[in-house]
């Protein structure tokens, strides 16, 4: 009976024994299916491998990259010396989506020489530079160009066509027409072709000329300041006459008209000081007006419009033979309230009364001091001067300058104003 009943807890402990012993060998024998599983995580698979070879083969292929045909294909098109000789004129520059217009009565003008040299118009100056093409690239160095000064729109649009003109990167070529890419492909100059020409053969058609339309003032104007006076030339498209120092080649001016002359201008590269950095040629006359209704005399319709101003005279001209005022010795015309005018002769002063009207002027009698000056040239000077104003007959102010003509257009007293 003992024995039964030791059984049991004696069976039932080397039960627990042998239930614990399984349990640790199972425990123990689990993890041998583990070191299987890694079969399932394809980590090194060549299928892996296989994927990038595949994805990458598309990028590899050559059809992706045409440019090497491209760039042959540039090359045959154009040839280095695609642009030699020819002459061009801007339609269009600016951004390549907001291209602009160029100002009214300008023009810009780029041409090609046979040597590497540039030139052409900016709207006021004329310019010269070199150039360099390889295929379809090209580069313009800084360019060189005259000093004169025109209207505001007309300066800030040279600016801008000059500094692209420098930045330019490469070109497109198509029949007659031209476009320069500038400011690393953000910027374009479209340009049409003028003319071409071959500088060996045609002396008429030399580096750089191109035809433009410019206007003669009815007056010749101070030249430097030393009473030297030229021709008084506008630009088409600018308002102000400016004084050119030299001929236009066929045209014969007479003084007291208006002229618009189409022109055939021809750049000078390094002009001599005080020489035109543009010479003209006539091709023909536009327009021929009097000086009576030229836009020149137009101040004169207003009533007195003399009236409280100031001049001082700068040369006197006689049969055709001009001749400057006396240096450090000024002659002047000031006009007053109402018809009061009076001024210096030179050594004496002088008072009177004037007239004037429809481009005419007329003094009365001439009142002067009576001083005796030592310098013989100066009272010459005078008396030429006093006589001349008692026998003046037309009048106009032109840029800042009054003309009075006298002895029926044989003579001219030339004012510049003072006041």
């Amino acid at each position: 009976m003992p024995s039964t009943h030791l059984c049991p807890s004696r069976c039932a402990s080397v039960l627990v024994v042998l239930m614990a012993t399984a349990a640790l060998t199972a425990g123990c024998s689990e993890p041998t299916p583990i070191p299987p599983t890694p079969t399932t995580t394809p980590m090194p698979a060549p299928t892996a491998t296989a994927t990038p070879t595949a994805t990458l083969q598309p990028t590899a292929t050559p059809e992706a990259t045409p440019e090497p045909t491209v760039e042959s294909v540039e090359e045959a098109v154009v040839p280095r010396d695609a642009l030699a000789g020819t002459s061009w004129s801007v339609r269009t520059f600016g951004p390549l989506r907001l291209q602009t217009r160029l100002v009214r009565g300008t023009s810009l003008t780029l041409q090609f020489g046979n040597a590497g040299e540039v030139s052409g118009s900016a709207g006021c100056n004329t310019f010269t530079s070199s150039y360099t093409i390889e295929g379809n690239t090209i580069d313009i160095q800084p360019p060189a160009r005259t000093r004169k000064s025109c209207g505001l729109l007309t300066m800030r649009q040279e600016y801008y066509y000059l500094e692209a003109l420098e930045q330019a990167i490469r070109f497109t070529l198509n029949g007659d027409q031209l476009q320069l890419i500038y400011n690393r492909g953000r910027g374009a100059i479209n340009l049409t072709l003028v003319e071409e020409y071959d500088e060996a053969n045609d002396a008429n058609a030399p580096m750089g000329a191109y035809q433009t339309t410019i206007f003669v003032g009815p007056q010749r104007i101070d030249c430097d300041g030393a009473g030297q006076t030229c021709l008084a030339i506008r630009v088409q498209g600018e308002g102000r006459y400016l004084p050119y120092n030299g001929t236009i080649v066929g045209f014969d001016y007479v003084e007291g008209y208006q002229y618009e002359l189409k022109v055939e201008a021809r750049p000078v590269p390094n002009p001599e000081p005080g020489a035109p950095a543009i010479e003209y040629s006539l091709i023909e006359v536009l327009h021929q007006e009097a000086m009576q209704t030229a836009p020149a005399s137009a101040d004169m319709a207003k009533t007195n419009p003399l009236e409280n101003t100031g001049w001082q005279l700068r040369t006197v001209e006689t049969a055709g033979v001009e001749t400057p005022a006396i240096e450090g010795v000024a002659v002047t015309l000031l006009f007053g309230e109402g018809d009061a005018v009076g001024g210096s002769a030179g050594c004496n002063t002088y008072i009177s009364r004037y007239s004037v009207g429809g481009g005419t002027i007329a003094f009365s009698r001439i009142v002067t001091t009576l001083k005796s000056c030592g310098d013989a040239a100066v009272m010459a000077q005078e008396q030429a001067y006093l006589k001349a104003l008692e026998g003046a007959q037309t009048i106009s102010v032109f840029e800042g300058q009054l003309t009075l003509t006298f002895d029926n257009g044989n003579g001219v007293l030339r004012f510049m104003a003072i006041r």
